[in-house]
Order: structure tokens, then sequence, then C-alpha cells
């Protein structure tokens, strides 16, 4: 019996105490993955320091026998030297002479650890106050009940997703009850605890029991709609307002038919016009080694009222996929002279209620590598429209959750393409120049004239492309009470004269039809959401950085889906445009043909700001320092205390790894870097950007272009150019509102 004891006593020692603060820190770590998820309320760094600390309290809560007040100490101390080693700190050491010396020697050692030491000491002081209030049962149960308040609003009227943080404060409230109701027993029942602890086995049992008829009925409910409307819900149905979804619907499956309202896969394109609402909710992934549209179908057939397949499309046969084989090729089109880079894609879809009549890639797909989950079968490639379609229908249709495929992305050489004649068996694309007898003549006679000073039939096409794209606007909602017309393209390009993509990818198939090119309609999704995009300085490497068609792992929602045109050169095959007004498509283009966009490279080599000297403005006061010398003296000498660890730990083989981590960037750097990175997204938008501008000659050209972002340019570029070419002090202010502008500046484009 001794030994039993001997053995139970370390893993029985203070157990409530320890059970609490672990499921305290799973509690207060779903609050930091929420502020994490936030646009623009933690960097990276600040959300790394964060976790890290709370870490480090944890373990150090776990520690027997420990005065309160000492633990406290060590805590402070071991998250200071964590501060200096994360920022990267550098003693400054002068000779002291005056009190006022002092406060300066205090202030030019304790900066260098703002601001992540302040996130760091209120995060522990936070999880220290919270780890004692969860010891009594009423406490436990405010605070859930108040988390999930919280966290259940912030769901219900953002884009955020925080299902999985609410679920995980539930059951971390549930399991600190269970602690807290056998902590009563221990205390209450001593010789019952006694008996749970010698079988243990009972114990366990009781609580998986307690927690499964708790959560099972829940996990086993099917999906049902709600009974009762939520406030808010029913008093904007009461005033006639539409209730935003803002794309978490439990019960859309992503696709969307021509009717919806909302954004997303059309299924029917018979019949084209209206407009729509953004849905933002995402449908796949893509992890890609080069930036692409990821085309779904195209049509053939132009009706006047929107796009079907033609009879030969219909007819056209299509042929079972092998894995790891070269798909065929349609022999009545000749590529002889294209040249193409391959494309590795990896497809994972988000939504596994959703189904599509394709799958989606880079244009062209040559071979599919892998497919994950049910479905491979159904899988059948048409070469005539170079669709990789799915077979859907019967109960389940076992729609892909992942494949793998690779593409041949065409090289677009201009040169070359502007020597191709019209092809020389005309009567054999008949299918691809089909034009309604219904069209109005006006539409001809406007392509005649747009492309009048076009010498070929890629020159004319260019000339298209740039009309659409120059004279009218794109909108969402464009006034379609303007159009008289009964033709779809007519009305759009001398009526309506606004619109999306349907509206411009259609005008500028049939245009082309018009002068004589081969043209079909295609539909898919454009690149989507780069997660490089959210990287800081420092974090993608500078080759990706420059290049923004190259690798990344998109993210494409509904609100990318997109549709474009595919014109016909003989030699070559079907070559992509994009004619809608704010897009720019993905092309690979021979080395000697590229536009010079590199984007500017951050100056890694640029000094951090001096500290302030006498009479200069500063985040902190001189005599706030002064007043808390005393506490700044334990910063700098645990900070040195830190420094020398560090260096000593640089000497343990294998542990340099712990000391390679970026530093943390300070607000200079950082406002460089998010200027760069603007530079990035608006090059994906279609915004022209080029390496020989200045900076200033850059905003103000797009200034005069886009006359709705020019404060916010104005504003930025003062803050680029002093923290590019000042050597004045840099403030972590000045470097939140450039990051707030190119947020906004991100979402508005």
């Amino acid at each position: 019996m001794a030994k039993t004891r001997k053995w139970h006593i370390p893993l029985t020692e203070d157990w409530q105490r320890r059970l609490t603060a672990l499921l305290t820190l799973v509690f207060v770590m779903q609050f930091v993955s929420w502020f994490a998820s936030e646009e623009n309320m933690w960097w990276p760094e600040t959300v790394t320091i964060v976790r890290l600390s709370l870490v480090v309290v944890f373990a150090l809560e776990l520690l027997p026998r420990v005065n309160f007040w000492l633990l406290r100490c060590i805590q402070l101390w071991i998250l200071i030297i964590a501060n200096a080693l994360f920022s990267g700190y550098e003693p400054v050491w002068y000779k002291v002479r005056s009190f006022t010396e002092f406060g300066n020697w205090t202030y030019d050692n304790f900066w260098q650890l703002h601001p992540f030491i302040w996130f760091s000491l209120g995060a522990w002081l936070i999880y220290v106050t919270a780890e004692w209030w969860m010891r009594v049962r009423w406490r436990i149960a405010t605070v859930t009940v108040a988390s999930v308040l919280v966290l259940a609003a912030r769901d219900s009227f953002s884009l955020l997703v925080l299902w999985e943080e609410t679920a995980v404060i539930i059951l971390c409230g549930l399991l600190l009850l269970i602690v807290c109701h056998f902590g009563e027993i221990k205390r209450q029942n001593p010789s019952g605890w006694a008996y749970l602890i010698e079988y243990p086995a009972t114990l366990l049992i009781m609580v998986i029991a307690v927690l499964g008829i708790m959560m099972t009925p829940g996990i086993l409910m099917p999906t049902v709609r709600p009974l009762l409307t939520d406030p808010y819900t029913a008093y904007l149905q009461w005033k006639g307002e539409p209730v935003p979804s803002l794309g978490k619907s439990f019960f859309g499956a992503g696709v969307f038919s021509s009717g919806s309202s909302s954004s997303g896969y059309s299924r029917d394109d018979s019949s084209l016009g209206g407009g729509f609402d953004y849905d933002y909710s995402p449908v796949f992934t893509v992890d890609t080694t080069h930036r692409s549209y990821w085309r779904g179908e195209t049509r053939a057939l132009y009706t006047g009222d929107g796009w079907e397949l033609n009879e030969g499309d219909r007819q056209g046969s299509s042929g079972a996929v092998a894995l790891n084989t070269p798909l065929i090729k349609d022999p009545r089109f000749n590529t002889n002279l294209l040249q193409t880079v391959k494309v590795t894609q990896t497809i994972t879809m988000l939504n596994e209620d959703a189904s599509y009549p394709v799958l989606f890639g880079a244009f062209a797909i040559g071979q599919v590598n892998a497919v994950n989950g049910a479905g491979a079968d159904r899988l059948r490639w048409s070469a005539r429209q170079s669709e990789l379609r799915f077979n859907e229908g019967g109960r389940n249709n076992n729609y892909p959750e992942s494949y793998v495929i690779e593409s041949e992305m065409p090289v677009i050489s201009g040169e070359e393409l502007r020597k191709v004649a019209s092809p020389p068996n005309m009567a054999a694309f008949s299918e691809y120049l089909q034009l309604p007898r219904s069209l109005p003549p006006r539409v001809r006679q406007l392509a005649q004239t747009v492309t009048a000073s076009g010498a070929s039939p890629y020159e004319k096409a260019k000339l298209l492309e740039k009309y659409l794209q120059e004279s009218f606007p794109y909108t969402s909602k464009p006034r379609t009470e303007l159009a008289a017309s009964s033709d779809f393209v007519d009305s759009f390009l001398f009526e309506i004269k606004e619109g999306y993509c349907d509206y411009f990818s259609s005008a500028m198939a049939v245009l082309s039809r018009t002068v004589g090119i081969p043209s079909r309609w295609v539909k898919g999704y454009v690149s989507g959401y780069n997660q490089l995009d959210d990287l800081s300085f420092g974090q993608v490497p500078l080759d990706v950085m420059d290049n923004p068609d190259g690798p990344g792992l998109y993210t494409v929602r509904n609100s990318d889906a997109h549709s474009w045109v595919e014109l016909y050169f003989h030699g070559y095959g079907w070559i992509p445009f994009e004619a809608t007004s704010g897009f720019v498509i993905p092309l690979i283009q021979p080395e000697e043909e590229a536009v010079d966009t590199v984007l500017p490279e951050v100056d890694a080599s640029v000094e951090p700001a001096a500290a302030p000297v006498d009479g200069e403005a500063s985040g902190l006061s001189r005599g706030a320092v002064i007043t808390l010398s005393l506490t700044g003296v334990l910063m700098a000498a645990a900070a040195v205390l830190g420094w020398i660890f560090r260096r000593k730990l640089a000497q343990l083989p294998g542990a340099k790894w712990l000391l390679t981590g970026k530093r943390a960037i300070n607000p200079r750097q950082k406002i460089i870097s998010e200027y760069s990175r603007l530079l990035r997204i608006f090059r994906r938008k279609g915004f022209a950007v080029a390496e020989y501008e200045t900076a200033r000659e850059t905003v103000v050209r797009l200034k005069q272009q886009h006359k709705w972002m020019s404060e916010d340019l104005e504003r930025l570029l003062a803050l680029f150019e002093k923290a590019k070419y000042s050597t004045g002090l840099i403030t972590h202010e000045e470097c939140g509102k450039a990051i707030e502008i190119v947020n906004k500046l991100k979402k508005a484009v």
C-alpha cells in the first residue's frame, strides 16, 4: 500500500490547480486565435509572442511547492528574457553621470522591447487572473456564457468564422466545472475520493459519460433550420431590409443558378444579365506553381440572351481519364507553334456538399495525377472543349475532395501572334464564328471601327480588349432598366454601358466573331486570394515577392467566379483574353517580352530609427521613463541577462535553430514592406505598376486614374517617403496608419 501511495503522490498532488491551469490556457488561447483572425488588429509577431508567453507562464505554473510571489517573479523574469530574445535585443552601453542620463540609458535599453513586452505582460496578467477566477463554479459558468455570447455576436456580424473557438470554450467550461466538482468531492468526502484515486478508471468513465451525454445529441443531430429568428434578423425583416449572410450560411452549397442574387459559379448561362451581391464563402484552395485563372466550362453558341452548348459540343465524345496519363488533344486545333510551361496544381475543396460539372484547373489541363475521395471513375475528358468533366448524378455525387493536375499553360508571344493570319479553312471554325441573325448591325459596325488600325487578327483582338476595358466601368449592379435592345451584347455596348464579367466577356466574344476571329466563352474563377499577401516583410522569399504570378496558395471564393474569352490563332490554338475592366489575366510571356514590372525591393540594410534625443517627440515621455526607472533597471538587467544567455546558447550544438528566427520588424521596415505589398496587390488587380517609376510618380498616375483613392494614396506616400528616405523617428502609430491604409485599399480593389 505504501508503494502505491508513493506512485500516486506525484500525479495527484495539487491536481486541481494544474488541471485548472491547463484548461484556462486552452480557454484563453481561443481569444488569441480570434484576435489573430481579425484583420488589422495584431501583427503576426504579436500573436507569436502572446502565445509563447502563455505557454511559458503555464509551464511555470506546474512547478510544485513554489511560493506564490516567488513564482510570479520567476515568470516575470522569464518573460522579459523571452521578449529580449524575440526582439533581437542589443544592449546599449555608455557612462551614466546624472539622473537624466540614467533615464536615457534606461529608455534606450527598455524601448527595444516595445511594443511586444506590453502584450506579453498583459497576456501574463490576464492568464493569472483567469486561472484564479476559474476555481469557483458560478464564476466558471459566468465566464463561459459571456465568452460564448461575445464570440457568437462577433461571428454573426462579421466575415469571421469562430465556430471552432466557441466549441472549444464550451468544452473547456464543462471540463472546468467537472474539475471543480471533483475538488469539492475531495474536500467534503475524503474517503470517496480515496476510492476514486485507487480506481482511476471509474473516474475516467464518469467524466466521459457526462461529456458524452451532453455532447453526443448535438453531434448526431441532423442539420435543421432554426425554429426561432434572432431579434436582429427579425428587426431587419420587419423593416423590409435584406439580411446579409456574409457567406456563412449552413445551407449554401456554393453553387448558384443564373437567377441567384449572389455571386458564384453559374449553372445556367442561357439568360445573362441582372446584378448580384458578393458572396465571400470559400469554395476551394489551389496550391500551384504558377498563378492562373481556374478554368471550368466553355460555351460556343450565342443566342442573343446568353450562351449554350452548340450541337457539336453536345454530341462530342468524352473519353475516360487514366491517372498519370497525358490527355488527348483535339486534332482540329493546330498548335504546332505553341510553347507551353508545365504548371502543377493541388485543388482542395472546402465544401464537402458542393458538386460541379467539371474539375477546375489552369488552361489547358494536360493530365490528372491524383484524385482523393470517391468519384475518380466519373471523370471524362472532352478534348473539343478542353474540359475535365465530372459525371454528376445519383444519390451521392461523390465530388472529389481534392485532386492534383498538371496543366500546359501557353507561352504568349505577342510578336509571334502578330504574324498569324486567319485559319486557312475558316469553314471548319464556323461554330466559333456563329452569330444570331437578330444581332443589330451597329455591333458589327462598332467592331469594324475599333479594329480598323489592326493589321492582323491578334492586333484586332488586342484593340477590342483595350476598348472594352477602357470604355465601360465595372459594377455588380448594372442599370438594366436602361436596356431597350433584345440582344444582351447590344444593350450592354450602347444602352447600359456598364456591367460585370459576363457583359464584358460576351461582348468580346461577339465582337471578335464579327471581324472573323473564332471565339468561345469561358467561365471559371479568377486566381483568388493569395495567402502570401498577408505575410510580413522577411516572411516571403524575394524571388516570390517580386513575382506575383509565381507559386502561391490561393483561396478561391464564390465572389471570384468569373468569365472570359478564348480566341483561336492558327498554329497556337486557343489563347485567353481578358476584356473585363479592372482585371488582368495571368499569362506566361517570353522573358524578352515580359513587361518589366518588378516591384521595388525592401532595403534590408535600412537602419532602425535612432532613439529620440531631448526635444524630439516620442511615443513614451522622458518623465514617465524616469518615474518608472526602477522598473526599467530590472527590465534592462533582465534583457542584458537574456543577451548573455543568447550568446551562451548559440555556442551549444543543435541550439542554433532556436536563435535564427526573424527579428521583430521595426516600424520603418514595416511601412516599406506594406507599400510593396500594396503594389503587388495592385498588379494582381490590373493596375499598372512599373519599376522605372518612383513611388511618387506611381502615386500621381494612380491618383489621376482613380480619384477615389487619392487621399489614401497621398497619406501612404507621405509615410513611405518618410520611412524610406528620412532619418527621423518612425513611430508605431505611423506604422499602424500605413497598415490601415493598405488594408482599406486592398478591400476596395
